[in-house]
């Protein structure tokens, strides 16, 4: 068992890694050891190249880290990957002030590039012109992140024409921001556009 995780959370990665093998060494010799931590992209490469000794190989990061693992495999190594990740998150009507901002925060701003961030904010009716509706947009520009309006939001604006892709996968800061009736209309907009990845409700009901 290979173990590969960002470098962002080296230290962490390390820890957990010694955690799994301090539990298995009841039942194997630390000789015998087979679960290896991966620290660089190279020796990802390396492991690629080793066909008939992989098993199997589960990318877990961005689109692109994703094709670029399937494209290093070549076939040769058995490859378990998802690489869409058109990922929304819901802001209902009752959503509590804080938590949706630091959720739209952590799920667009932290990682963009990553295959669960956030592509699409959909925000209750109810709450468009609010205090939460406009600390999100503040959050947004603070953070240099380019929004593009859908129709419903476009209406809302005026004559103002919509931009949003909402089948696009943008893996930068920029997303989708569309208004909906509410929690039927949220989950049908994302069994519509969605890829069954990451998708989050903010509610307090």
């Amino acid at each position: 068992l290979l173990l590969k995780g960002g470098k962002e959370a080296v230290n962490t990665n390390k820890y957990l890694h010694s955690l799994i093998v301090e539990a298995a060494k009841e039942y194997i010799s630390e000789e015998d050891m087979p679960i290896i931590l991966v620290d660089t992209r190279e020796a990802v490469s390396e492991l690629l190249s080793l066909e008939g000794k992989i098993d199997l190989v589960i990318p877990r990061g961005g689109n692109e880290l994703v094709k670029s693992v399937m494209e290093q495999a070549e076939g040769r190594v058995p490859v378990l990957g998802h690489t869409e990740g058109i990922c929304h998150v819901y802001l209902h009507a009752d959503a509590d002030v804080k938590r949706a901002i630091e959720i739209v925060e952590d799920s667009k701003c932290g990682y963009p590039a990553a295959c669960n961030a956030m592509e699409t904010l959909l925000v209750h009716k109810d709450l468009f012109n609010s205090e939460l509706y406009h600390n999100i947009l503040q959050l947004l520009s603070n953070q240099k992140v380019k929004v593009h309006r859908g129709k419903n939001l476009s209406k809302q604006l005026g004559d103002q024409r919509p931009s949003a892709d909402f089948r696009k996968e943008y893996c930068s800061k920029e997303c989708n921001l569309e208004i909906v009736d509410g929690l039927d209309d949220a989950i049908a907009h994302i069994n519509t556009y969605g890829s069954s990845h990451t998708d989050t409700i903010v509610t307090q009901s």
